[in-house]
């Protein structure tokens, strides 16, 4: 990444040209900035950056099939599912697929057929999102882009494990994370490394998946990655909950919490619904009401149909113990 001196020279570069008539060369640097922002999880900022370019695009007079079109709806399309906004994420995947016959678009189509397996997966359909992941996989595969592949390879691990299957997981995560590090691309080994550590939780490995989230925490504070970082802190949060130590769960939340919020991710109820459950673990029977009344209308509005029901059981014992 830049130096901290030159986060947001792009953005800057590309708001200014654009106010100032130039929108043809505001493009790039548009691109540029929002593509940082997504890799340090500046969610809305993002969005912005790629709807302004979608205006310089228009103001150029770009054509339909220019595919420029394309990636900027593509990567809409990851910032939206990031956002936990599945209807308007769908909605930029669709608009890439209208074009997808023009085999300049193949790069964006892969990008939002990802997003939308990601979106499928958060609605509960694991196997449409297998089925979308494996076509994504196969045109990321035959464009030569490694990444893009690998990042499908873990994505199927994930699914699997959702599935129920996490030690079958563990193969498709392991071979993700050892692609990633001999291409050096450390975010890719960085989400790797926090899927392997849920794995390992999920199969009672405890300790493993500790220093799983450690190592994943801490390659994505090097490199800048705030929303994995705290998915990681998440994952923290869920060892000690599981030993019972209630206090360090919290604290681990709490801190994951803050900068899911401050990012606009949609991984802050997916967090307050953990942190919920510590307080339920505890016995503060009416903290952990709280916390579910505030997460069950933001995952109703994103059909995030797996957690609801999450939230709608865990409400019980609440319910029961303080007599509603």
């Amino acid at each position: 990444f830049a130096e901290q001196s030159e986060i947001g020279s792009a953005e800057r570069l590309g708001r200014h040209l654009l106010a100032g008539g130039d929108a043809q060369g505001a493009i790039e640097p548009l691109a540029a900035g929002a593509d940082e922002h997504i890799r340090r999880g500046d969610l809305r900022v993002a969005l912005g950056l790629l709807l302004d370019r979608d205006a310089a695009l228009s103001a150029i007079g770009a054509s339909p099939s220019d595919p420029r079109w394309a990636q900027g709806w593509a990567l809409c399309a990851f910032v939206e599912t990031q956002r936990g906004r599945l209807d308007e994420a769908l909605g930029w995947v669709r608009s890439v697929q209208a074009g997808a016959r023009r085999s300049s678009w193949a790069p964006a189509l892969a990008l939002a057929l990802f997003a939308r397996a990601r979106v499928e997966l958060m609605r509960g359909h694991l196997g449409e999102s297998r089925r979308i992941c494996e076509e994504a996989r196969r045109i990321f595969a035959d464009l030569g882009d490694e990444a893009g592949a690998t990042r499908c390879l873990a994505w199927l691990g994930i699914v699997t494990m959702e599935s129920g299957d996490s030690r079958g997981a563990l193969s498709f995560l392991r071979q993700a994370y050892d692609r990633s590090e001999r291409s050096g691309d450390e975010a890719g080994a960085a989400s790797a490394l926090y899927e392997l550590g849920n794995a390992e939780r999920r199969v009672g490995g405890g300790e493993r998946a500790r220093r799983l989230f450690l190592r994943a925490v801490a390659l994505c504070e090097k490199i800048g990655l705030r929303q994995g970082a705290a998915n990681a802190m998440v994952g923290l949060g869920e060892v000690e909950r599981a030993k019972g130590d209630f206090d360090g769960a919290e604290h681990a939340y709490a801190k994951a919490l803050s900068i899911h919020e401050t990012i606009g991710s949609a991984n802050a109820a997916v967090t307050r619904l953990y942190l919920g459950l510590a307080r339920l673990g505890r016995g503060d029977y009416p903290g952990a009401a709280a916390i579910f009344a505030r997460t069950q209308p933001e995952l109703e509005q994103s059909g995030r149909r797996g957690l609801l029901g999450c939230v709608h059981v865990e409400q019980l014992p609440c319910c029961a113990a303080l007599g509603d």
